[in-house]
């Protein structure tokens, strides 16, 4: 039997699901530029960067929206 909050987390990751897209498109890019193209290190480090401060506006979100699932029950 499932628990109240593996349940409460497949809801936040189902209403945020195609906000998680914009996560998947920079960090495919992201590998596939360095593969195909060979960045440089240093543009290398900053799209890194810039993906974790998506990642951290993504989770700043999720957070959100895991306190208004949890409060709508």
């Amino acid at each position: 039997m499932r628990s109240a909050p593996y349940r409460q987390a497949l809801e936040v990751a189902w209403n945020l699901r195609a906000l998680g897209l914009f996560l998947l498109g920079p960090a495919v890019g992201l590998g596939l530029g360095i593969a195909i193209f060979g960045m440089p290190r240093q543009l290398q480090i900053v799209a890194g960067v810039m993906f974790l401060f998506s990642l951290g506006m993504f989770a700043s979100l999720a957070r959100g929206e895991w306190r208004r699932v949890a409060r709508g029950r």
